[in-house]
Order: structure tokens, then C-alpha cells, then sequence
């Protein structure tokens, strides 16, 4: 009997305790909907107030408020506009198509104090302007707020003074944080810049004034580690860039209107190089000096693919890319044909070019690029160009290539238009000519025949073999009508 009563008294005990679990529950449940009482007019002023005190960012938040319980207590507006003062006019800068406000659970009942807790920007296209750049950088610089700010789904477009899209930056997260314990602002972002997968890392430490940025690219394979240390009243930088095995370590400095380098300790597959050079910013363009002690072309040969890939990201050709790299070497690796090499790459017009680019052998000659010029179709990128060899040894060249010496005739240069394409790494030649030693350039029907049955051979950096019996084939075809 007193089991039975053990068991009946169990059941009551476990039905109370259900009942009162779903009481509270409840009863919580009616807590956390009070903030769907208040008027929204209201409402939109507190957290337009709260939003200026807490993140120091001036946004302006339409009627379209709707209030959620779940997953944590937020209130959803929909179309809001982020401004910022400039020279006292209100400056719209973003345009949010979600906006979400956490909201503290403590003290519902009082309507008139809101506690935001964290917020998040959902869907947001920001329009940066080179003028609202000012902006950005006081905003990073101060502190951040102590309530987490994160931005989802959104895009950054950054411009020119005439409006003209310089670059869209694709962000699928970014989390604005200030930590109190180590005095620092820490943004992490990750999203795309053309198609090219991009995780970035900043903070500063208010304490040292440190600054640091660390930038990892997934698709082709590019990091980069960007210090600033504040030295009297400037900063001073260091940039290290890692890629296939190779690191540049750069110093600059950042004046009123440019940027000014230079290499320290740096090394191309532990090859030491040395550069400098320069960035303006009004108008935008730049000028890059790199000077190693020898060259590996095979290895730019190789990785010349990542050309075709910036193209297909739309990274290059672009209008707003104006500058000159000017790469120098006295030792030219593994070429049996010729031993120093001055490169010249220009980024100019909406296009790109190697003219003037030069190959050198004290013995044999030089080899001259000119009236080259980057062309994208459908079916690959290539650089089409003129190659002038202005032949100084005329009997090396000729034992260089085999050619018998009843066919080595007198020459002064030979030009050869080609097309290189990026994709597979081969050269087609399309025509050959000739210059004599009156400078009068001819080309001749046997060559172009010997020229048009070869147009669908692609010639190959490392398979010279193929090449050699071509030329020797046109040099022997020369002599017998030349």
C-alpha cells in the first residue's frame, strides 16, 4: 500500500513540475514579446539614438521594423541608409537591406532604454568613393565599439572621382571587434575580389599603435603580412608577400599624395633582388625598379598562367591601372642563347605591353620586343609582338642553329611576328623578315610557305629542339632566294 502511495505521489509531483516548467515558459515567452508593443516611431528613434551613441555611425532606419524573438531578441529593419558628415552635408555611403539589432533581455518593461547588444548588416551595398577614403580610415582608426558589428552578404564597390568601378569587393562575412583587455581593434573579413577567394586579418593596437594586416588569397596562391609601427609622428611600414616559394620584404612610407619603397632582404626562389619604385595616387600610377643578381626565366616562363587568370577575373586589362615595371638581370639561367635580359612591362590605356623589353648575349646579339600588345578572345588571352634580332655574331648565330655553311649568308637583324598564348604557353609564328645590311627589310614567298605550314605548331620555352629545326629551315630557304 504505501508503493502504491509512493507512486501515485510520484506522478503528481512530475505532472506539478511539467506545469510549472511550461508555466514560466510561457510566462518568458509573453516577457520577450513586449518589445513588440512598442511603437515603432519610437522604437526608430531610440535606436537611431542608440546606434550613433554606441557605433558611432550615422544611419537612418525606415518604418519598416518588425521585432523577433528568435534565434536571440532583434529587431529587423529593412532599407536602412548609412551616412557620415562631409564638410557638414550628410554624405550617403551605404545602403542596407536588412538590418538586424540585438537587443539586451534585461528591463523590457521600460520602452524608453533599449540596450543594444550586437548588431548585423544583411545584404548591404556600400559605394565608396577615393574622396570617402578619409572616412573609412578615421572609422578603423578610432575604437571600435565594445557590441560586436558584423556585415553579411554584401558588396563594396570602390570608385574613381568620375564614378568608374575600380574594384568590387564580394563580402560574405566581417566582424568589427574591439577587445578591452588588449586595448585593440581586430576586423576580420572574408569574401572575393574578382572571383579570387580572399581571407583579410587587420588590428591596431592602441597601446604600441601597432598596426597589422595579414592577407591570404586562396586561388592563386598570394599572402601577405603588412606591419605599421608608429616611429616619432609616422608610421613606418614592412610588407612581406609570399608566393611559389619566394618572399619580397618591403619598406615604405605613405606621404600626402604617393607611396615611396624599397626591398629589404628579398628573394625569388632564394635568389636575392633588390627594387624600389613608386605609387601616386592623383592620378593613380605607378613605377616599379627591380634589379637580381640572375634570373631564372624558366620560372617566369612557368607561372606565366597567372596571367590568365587575373584576365579571367577581370582583375587586367583595367582602365584604371596606369605603370611601368622595369625588371634588370646580368646572369639570364638556364638559356643557351643569350645571358642578360632587361624587362619592361607597361599598363597603360586599358591595355599592356613588353616593348622595348630587350634579350641580351655580348657574342650574339639582342633581341628587341616591340609593338606588342595584350589581346583577350573567347577562346584565350595572348600577346601578340614583334621580336627584332639584331645579330652581331653572324657565325655563332648560324653554328648556333646548325645552318651548313653553304647556306649562311650575310644578315643584319631578322623580325619575327608572333603570338604567345598565355593559356597552354605557346608561340605561333605568323611572319618572318629580313633586313640587310642596307637596311632594306624583304621577306620572301618560300619563307611564308615554310611560315604558313607551320602556323598551327605551337613552339614551347622548354622544348627548343622544335624551334632550332624551324629556323634552320627558314635560314635555308633564305640563302637560296635572299
Amino acid at each position: 500500500m504505501k508503493k502504491i502511495n509512493f507512486n501515485i505521489r510520484h506522478r503528481y509531483n512530475h505532472k506539478i513540475g511539467i506545469f510549472t516548467f511550461s508555466a514560466l515558459f510561457f510566462l518568458y515567452l509573453l516577457y520577450l514579446s513586449i518589445p513588440s508593443l512598442y511603437d515603432s516611431g519610437r522604437v526608430q528613434k531610440v535606436l537611431n539614438n542608440k546606434f550613433l551613441t554606441d557605433f558611432d555611425l550615422n544611419i537612418s532606419l525606415s518604418t519598416d521594423i518588425s521585432y523577433r524573438i528568435l534565434p536571440q531578441p532583434h529587431y529587423s529593419i529593412r532599407d536602412t541608409k548609412l551616412f557620415y558628415m562631409k564638410s557638414n552635408i550628410s554624405k550617403e555611403i551605404g545602403q542596407i537591406k536588412e538590418l538586424k539589432i540585438f537587443i539586451s533581455r534585461k528591463n523590457f518593461f521600460d520602452k524608453e532604454n533599449i540596450h543594444i547588444r550586437k548588431v548585423n548588416f544583411n545584404r548591404a551595398n556600400f559605394f565608396i568613393m577615393k574622396n570617402d577614403l578619409d572616412f573609412i580610415k578615421k572609422f578603423v582608426n578610432k575604437k571600435f565599439s565594445e557590441k560586436k558589428l558584423t556585415i553579411t552578404k554584401s558588396k563594396v564597390f570602390l570608385n574613381d572621382d568620375n564614378k568608374n568601378i575600380i574594384f568590387i569587393y564580394s563580402m560574405d562575412k566581417s566582424k568589427f571587434v574591439f577587445d578591452a583587455n588588449d586595448n585593440s581593434n581586430f576586423l576580420h573579413t572574408r569574401g572575393k575580389i574578382y572571383q579570387i577567394p580572399i581571407r583579410l586579418d587587420w588590428n591596431k593596437n592602441f597601446t604600441t599603435k601597432k598596426k597589422t594586416t595579414k592577407i591570404i588569397t586562396k586561388k592563386i596562391n598570394i599572402d601577405l603580412l603588412n606591419e605599421g609601427n608608429l616611429i616619432g609622428e609616422k608610421y613606418e611600414y614592412e610588407n612581406t608577400l609570399d608566393f611559389f616559394s619566394s618572399r619580397l620584404k618591403t619598406k615604405y612610407n605613405i606621404l600626402d599624395e604617393s607611396i615611396v619603397f624599397e626591398s629589404k632582404r628579398s628573394l625569388i626562389k632564394s635568389t636575392p633582388i633588390k627594387y624600389y619604385g613608386k605609387i601616386d595616387f592623383k592620378p593613380f600610377n605607378f613605377i616599379l625598379n627591380v634589379n637580381a643578381n640572375k634570373l631564372d626565366l624558366s620560372f617566369f616562363y612557368k607561372n606565366l598562367y597567372l596571367i590568365e587568370e587575373l584576365i579571367s577575373t577581370k582583375l587586367i586589362p583595367n582602365e584604371n591601372l596606369n605603370g611601368k615595371i622595369y625588371i634588370s638581370s646580368k646572369k639570364l639561367q638556364k638559356n643557351k642563347h643569350f645571358d642578360k635580359i632587361d624587362i619592361a612591362i607597361s599598363f597603360e590605356e586599358n591595355g599592356i605591353n613588353l616593348n622595348n623589353t630587350k634579350l641580351y648575349n655580348d657574342k650574339l646579339g639582342t633581341l628587341t620586343i616591340y609593338d606588342s600588345v595584350l589581346k583577350i578572345k573567347n577562346t584565350g588571352s595572348y600577346i601578340s609582338a614583334k621580336l627584332k634580332l639584331k645579330i652581331k655574331d653572324k657565325k655563332l648565330f648560324y653554328r648556333s642553329f646548325l645552318i651548313p655553311k653553304k647556306n649562311r649568308k650575310k644578315i643584319k637583324d631578322v623580325t619575327f611576328d608572333i603570338d604567345f598564348h598565355l593559356s597552354n604557353l605557346g608561340v605561333v609564328i605568323n611572319n618572318i623578315l629580313f633586313e640587310d645590311k642596307n637596311n632594306s627589310v624583304k621577306n620572301f614567298d618560300t619563307v611564308d610557305q615554310i611560315v604558313e605550314n607551320n602556323k598551327q605548331t605551337k613552339y614551347n620555352y622548354f622544348n627548343p629542339i622544335l624551334l632550332k629545326n624551324f629556323i634552320k629551315k627558314v635560314f635555308i630557304a633564305y640563302s637560296q632566294v635572299g
